[in-house]
Formats: structure tokens, C-alpha cells, sequence
């Protein structure tokens, strides 16, 4: 049996490729292809994986992470917000992708 939080990162994936497929099907000048879908799947399922990573290296006891001290949870909390950052840039960069282009004729 899965645990809570496996299915809770496959749920946020298919929400947000659900979300990139709205919004493609919304924008007139947008055709959804797949590298950006895969992008959206990607970081919607790394998503709460990186806030958990993020959290237990922050603020997990010693001795729960025995085997990681120090600089390795340094490199986990980095690590983290790589991909927090990751999954951000991905969003971001779309819905700037769906704004209209303002036209050079009207200078």
C-alpha cells in the first residue's frame, strides 16, 4: 500500500498537468506539447517531495537523520529549494509564455 504522501504527489502532478492543459486549451496561441507537460507532471509530483526534504532537514531531530550531519543537511535544505525553485521557473515561465505580445507597430 502507498503511503498518504506518495498519493498526495501523484495527486498534485495530475492536478498541475490538469492546470497546464486548462490553461492551453483556454489561450489561443498555446498547443500543449510534451516536454512542458512532462515539466508540469515533474515538478507537481517533486513538488511536496522537495517541502518534505526542505522540512526534515530543517527541522527533524539529530537522531532521526543520523547518517546526514552537518553539510549533508545543508546540501538537503538546498536541495529543496532547487526544486521548489525548479517547479516555480517552470509555472512562471508558461503563464508568461500565455500573455499577448504587445504589438511593434503602435511605437
Amino acid at each position: 500500500m502507498s503511503s498518504p504522501f506518495t498519493i498526495l504527489s501523484f495527486a498534485m502532478g495530475f492536478v498541475t498537468l490538469a492546470f497546464y492543459l486548462v490553461m492551453c486549451g483556454r489561450a489561443a496561441k498555446c498547443n500543449p506539447n510534451f516536454v512542458s507537460a512532462a515539466s508540469f507532471l515533474a515538478g507537481g509530483v517533486g513538488l511536496p517531495s522537495a517541502i518534505r526534504v526542505w522540512y526534515l532537514a530543517v527541522f527533524a531531530p539529530i537522531q532521526e537523520l543520523d547518517p546526514f550531519t552537518g553539510t549533508d543537511r545543508l546540501i538537503m535544505v538546498l536541495g529543496g529549494l532547487a526544486l521548489l525553485w525548479g517547479f516555480y521557473a517552470a509555472v512562471r515561465d508558461f503563464l508568461r509564455s500565455l500573455r499577448p505580445e504587445p504589438d511593434e507597430d503602435q511605437s
